[in-house]
């Protein structure tokens, strides 16, 4: 919730008995002239946690006066307090307390950002809050409203990462802000006061753990951030067998020295470059993986490129189709594979601007030398930014994904010397307070990806066998009379993923069932949501019913959609990349 409902003022325990919590207060449609469910409701509460806008993250963590009756069929929702940035994911919320209406985000990552109002005079804790811009669907382009105050802001994988405390987007601004206050800053970055903190309640043994799935009300989890395996294939093989092949889950991690937030802005005055650095220690658990995305924030009348290098492999990408003075998320034309023996440098390069225009943003520091602050000019002899004049960290963030990728054209530097990176003085670097209250999304440490301990396959919903890691096909040589359908799941010790799902009753004799690898989903037969399989390569995604109905149309979507809010039924999901058009039906059971 929000401790201030948007400036409406903190509640007393006295009308905290009578607040009115109900449930299942939604529509078949967006439209409210679809038929609506008959909606639950509870009466009262208790103020358990409650963090203050002024200073804080607009938190407030309440318990029914009663149980919530087993027939009432709800989802106790899970959170995330990492405070790790995501790509995509969804507001559910009551705008001006209508039915239920869900936002969709993916175009634009989540950014932190600090709360500000003018007119209250009211001041967040720095960077305590998430702005998110949503995307224009078929069926509009969603803002927040009042009303919406302290509805949940879920990741790419679910899990709440914030609530609304209010903005500036409407229908006449559908761009404006949508602030959420930080579940990650909820937790316990206010106060030690036990009345100002969320942890003590949410995890009362102290277990540390940073993530929890979602629940039924009948106790079962929805286990959140296991990946499902990839790209499944079946073909018949000419013995009569099918034969069953997939890839590895496809994690990703954001990047970055530096907590990203933008403080102020320079420029050099001449054509150059800024970015950061990692170095082979650095590098270690991701070695052979991909950069699939940079993130920054471009400035009007400059011309930009995405930098990339390691060791002797340079990447160099001119970019045309950016928006101004908002972060940007710029899709690599070709995934970059990462050498872990060699150092990697990520930047932005000024091409050409104005003298008196500042091309590139920091932080607020301090500077994580050599790392977070390193510039070069046209003859690209990296050096860093000496703390008299600059001490913070470029803007400039990147996503590695777990998917491994050939390392092409490289010598290993792991015996080599090493360039040393100094401060050099530039009479040239002018600094100046920035006016953007947005920021990149925050980078974090490395760390290594999760990775699946074996597989687990179902033929027509029963196990049929369990395989190592290691192996990511099998053959089944004792088919039923019946086109069986095949389910895939990735085991992590005694948990599992969602399974992605193939029929084979579409296939042709000695014929891949699905034989482009670029683009897909999973799982075909689904329920509150669907991957879409290297979504960074869809330019535009449209959903449609059985009946021909365009339901949703997404420009450059997330790894996950939200399916939760369409009917029962058939869908057909067609995707556009840079080189054709596939679609794919799907079952909303």
């Amino acid at each position: 919730c929000s401790q201030t409902m948007d400036g409406l003022g903190e509640a007393t325990d006295e009308e905290l008995q009578e607040w009115m919590f109900f449930f299942h207060m939604e529509r078949t449609g967006c439209d409210n002239s679809s038929s609506g469910n008959r909606y639950e409701p509870i009466v009262g509460c208790t103020r358990k946690a409650a963090i203050p806008i002024q200073n804080g993250s607009d938190g407030l963590l309440l318990l029914l006066n009663e149980n919530i009756p087993d027939n009432y069929d709800v989802f106790f929702n899970g959170w995330d307090r990492t405070g790790t940035p995501s790509p995509s994911g969804v507001g559910i919320h009551h705008p001006s307390g209508d039915y239920k209406k869900i936002s969709t985000y993916g175009k634009y990552p989540v950014e932190s950002v600090t709360w500000s109002n003018a007119d209250t005079k009211q001041t967040g804790a720095r960077n305590a809050h998430w702005n998110t811009t949503f995307d224009e669907t078929a069926n509009g382009h969603a803002v927040t409203e009042g009303g919406s105050s302290g509805s949940p802001l879920f990741n790419d994988k679910g899990l709440i990462i914030g609530t609304l405390s209010g903005g500036t987007s409407s229908c006449e601004d559908p761009n404006g802000l949508n602030l959420y206050g930080k579940f990650s800053f909820h937790w316990n970055k206010f106060s030690e006061n036990t009345k100002e903190r969320m942890d003590i309640w949410l995890d009362p043994q102290n277990t540390g753990t940073t993530y929890l799935a979602g629940m039924s009300q009948d106790g079962q989890t929805v286990e959140a951030g296991l990946m499902a395996p990839t790209d499944l294939t079946a073909r018949k093989t000419t013995d009569g067998n099918i034969e069953l092949e997939w890839k590895a889950p496809i994690y990703q991690q954001i990047i970055g020295w530096g907590d990203q937030g933008i403080v102020s802005q320079f420029g050099l005055g001449d054509p150059f470059y800024y970015g950061q650095r990692w170095d082979t220690n650095d590098l270690t658990p991701i070695h052979k993986k991909t950069i699939t995305t940079v993130y920054f924030t471009p400035v009007e009348n400059v011309s930009y490129a995405v930098y990339i290098e390691q060791g002797n492999r340079i990447y160099e990408e001119d970019l045309t189709d950016i928006e101004y003075q908002k972060t940007n998320a710029i899709t690599l034309k070709k995934p970059f594979t990462i050498d872990a023996g060699q150092d990697l440098i990520v930047a932005i390069h000024a091409k050409e601007y104005n003298k008196k225009i500042f091309p590139a943003f920091a932080d607020e520091g301090p500077a994580i030398d050599g790392k977070g602050n390193i510039y070069a000019m046209s003859d690209k002899k990296w050096a860093t930014f000496p703390t008299e004049e600059l001490d913070a960290n470029s803007c400039i963030s990147f996503v590695v994904t777990s998917e491994e990728g050939e390392l092409t054209n490289s010598a290993s530097l792991l015996s080599a010397k090493k360039q040393a990176l100094n401060p050099v003085k530039s009479t040239k670097m002018t600094i100046i307070r920035s006016e953007i209250a947005s920021s990149s999304p925050e980078g974090f440490l490395i760390t290594d990806f999760t990775e699946p301990t074996g597989y687990q396959i179902n033929r027509d919903q029963l196990e049929l066998v369990t395989l190592p890691a290691s192996s990511t096909q099998y053959t089944d040589k004792n088919i039923p009379a019946n086109a069986p359908v095949y389910q895939v799941y990735a085991l992590y010790n005694d948990k599992k993923s969602q399974p992605v799902t193939i029929d084979t009753d579409t296939s042709v004799d000695n014929e891949q069932i699905q034989r482009e690898e670029e683009v897909s989903i999973q799982p075909n037969l689904f329920s509150d949501q669907v991957n879409i399989i290297h979504n960074q390569q869809v330019k535009l995604l449209e959903i449609s019913a059985s009946n021909g109905k365009l339901v949703r149309k997404i420009q450059h979507p997330g790894s996950i959609i939200h399916t939760g809010s369409l009917p029962q039924g058939v869908y057909f999901f067609r995707m556009t990349t840079d080189r054709t058009t596939k679609t794919i039906q799907g079952i909303r059971k």
